[in-house]
């Protein structure tokens, strides 16, 4: 073989080897990619025969992962994963390390990322404290860090979880769509021919408004798909800032960002869920309107010194039947739309066990409805009514009480709106009772035995109005020829 044509083979080989093709197309240990079948190019791999390992699909990209070209997924070789839960291990165990052996340890777990769905939340803060050493230290990679709390929390994660992660290839099609937007005054969010909308804490009001968008995806996703599993959900955002924090897991720019992405994506894949989001210009986002339109005249909530004091006497209540994330008393509540917080929705659509003890500060138009629902459940609730004794659900109120009903004190903010200085328009005309009610029979007679009879007699003269034939002062009525006094609280 003469010179040239020697030097065309070496050529040819080196390319061979270099760009990863083989003779039947494939690709092998280099980056290129040869006529096999296209899949994901995430990665570093495009899919191909490539070399071969272990079972029936499995093939070994340039990068040493394990694709299996059946289940569509991508897992790291035994050995590597061994390497890095040592290196690891090592690390946990010190306190102090050189900002090198960080940056060493945070290279070792990048490298892992093309076959670690979830490796994304669990580097960045090793990364983050990397970064705050190299500036303290001016750069010098010898200086020594402190390995934090959480830098330690993230590297036991890998040390546990390693061995069983994997990649998926190709994600199904998104089952649903929803679409959120944040403003300085709230949130608000569609999903499907659902709207909801919700106002930001006193906390929440101070913090920038791309971490408020961010927010608003988190309870959008907590309000809507709590009850789902299994499904690809896909978000629709005008903010670039939460979708790349979303989409990349996480970033380093704004810790709190980063902190807010992790228990979002943790709270996803308890259930299975996968998110992606995609972006939607302002214009065109139809969430713009619920996030600045607050409708929070059912917000009202009961000064918590009052509440206190009522739980001093009869006890925490175990649920809160209408409430949302701002004015529920409880942790436990049901709420009347959809909630990031809330454990049902609809209070009427649940049973009201016998076994739980309800607080319950309903709508007045909902009171009748209430009472009736107490009735039907055997229900033991502590129930926050006006005094309106000419009402046609004051009777029943009276007949279902099984301890003395106890007259909230008159005060400005005795019913206020979280987050906000509005009060109740009519906190100088209405009186307000706390009533401990049963929806057992034998409980109400039990009662109603302990109260002294009334000496009104019928036949006596009418009084002018039928109020103070009920309660003449506020303090007593009577139910059954029985007359309750009615406790300042």
């Amino acid at each position: 073989m003469n010179r040239l044509g020697r030097n065309l083979n070496n050529n040819n080989n080196a390319r061979g080897r270099g760009n990863g093709f083989s003779r039947g197309g494939s690709f092998g240990r280099g980056r290129g990619f040869g006529r096999g079948r296209a899949g994901s190019r995430r990665g570093g791999y495009r899919g191909g025969r490539g070399r071969g390992y272990g079972g029936r699909g499995q093939y070994s990209n340039d990068q040493g992962n394990i694709i299996d070209s059946v289940s569509m997924t991508v897992v790291l070789p035994k050995e590597k994963v061994e390497k890095i839960v040592l290196e690891c291990q090592n690390l946990i165990k010190k306190n102090v390390a050189s900002i090198r052996l960080v940056a060493h340890v945070i290279g070792l777990l990048i490298s892992t990322l093309s076959a670690v769905d979830f490796g994304h939340l669990y580097y960045r803060n090793l990364e983050i404290e990397k970064i705050q050493a190299l500036k303290f230290s001016f750069g010098n990679f010898d200086q020594n860090m402190t390995i934090t709390f959480a830098m330690k929390a993230d590297l036991k994660w890998w040390v546990e979880n390693l061995h069983c992660q994997k990649r998926v290839i190709n994600r199904k099609n998104p089952d649903f769509s929803m679409t959120t937007d944040a403003s300085l005054k709230g949130w608000g969010a569609l999903f499907k021919d659902q709207k909801i909308q919700g106002r930001w804490n006193d906390v929440e009001q101070t913090y920038h408004i791309n971490v408020l968008e961010l927010l608003a995806i988190s309870y959008t996703l907590k309000a809507f798909c709590k009850n789902y599993s299994d499904i690809h959900v896909k978000i629709f955002c005008d903010n670039s800032s939460a979708i790349a924090y979303v989409n990349n897991m996480g970033g380093i720019k704004s810790k709190q960002m980063n902190e807010i992405t992790k228990l979002l994506w943790v709270w996803c894949i308890e259930r299975n869920i996968w998110i992606s989001v995609e972006h939607i210009p302002g214009k065109y986002n139809a969430a713009d309107v619920e996030s600045r339109k607050i409708d929070d005249h059912l917000e009202w909530m009961l000064d918590k010194q009052v509440f206190h004091k009522l739980v001093e006497i009869w006890g925490t209540p175990d649920h809160d039947l209408f409430a949302s994330r701002l004015n529920c008393q409880v942790k436990s509540f049901s709420s009347w739309k959809p909630d990031p917080e809330a454990v049902f929705v609809n209070a009427f659509s649940i049973l009201w066990s016998d076994e739980v003890f309800y607080y319950l500060f309903p709508p007045f138009s909902l009171i009748s409805r209430c009472l009736q629902k107490v009735q039907k459940d055997s229900a033991e609730v502590l129930m926050i009514v006006p005094l309106w004794p000419t009402q046609a659900w004051y009777p029943v109120l009276l007949e279902m009480l099984i301890d003395f009903p106890k007259m909230l004190p008159r005060k400005k903010r005795l019913l206020s709106i979280p987050g906000t200085e509005k009060i109740h328009p009519l906190h100088n005309q209405l009186k307000f009772l706390a009533c401990r009610l049963s929806g057992k029979i034998w409980k109400t007679k039990a009662f109603q035995t302990r109260l002294p009879k009334s000496f009104w007699r019928l036949g006596e003269t009418v009084r002018k109005s039928n109020t103070q034939l009920m309660s003449s002062n506020g303090s007593v009525s009577v139910v059954k020829g029985k007359l309750i006094h009615f406790n300042q609280l």
